[in-house]
């Protein structure tokens, strides 16, 4: 599945086979975007995990959002 924009945002969800997988995953994510001030929306059911990109500032998708989805398609696709 590719990155979605849907109302002003990227948007993409992951499945993966255990809840325990992402928690490793989403720490280094978390070290990642306070490196480029960024601060990925994300939620958490049933082994999927949905993420959400959006520079708050212009309200819009900036190509710092689309450097880090390319950074959580490394972690989690």
């Amino acid at each position: 599945m590719k990155w979605k924009r849907i109302e002003n945002k990227l948007v993409k969800t992951y499945l993966l086979e255990k809840n325990s997988e992402i928690s490793d995953r989403i720490q280094a994510l978390i070290l990642i975007a306070d490196a480029h001030k960024k601060s990925p929306v994300f939620q958490l059911e049933n082994n999927q995990i949905r993420f959400e990109l959006q520079s708050k500032k212009i309200r819009a998708v900036s190509k710092s959002d689309f450097k880090m989805a390319r950074i959580i398609d490394q972690l989690f696709g």
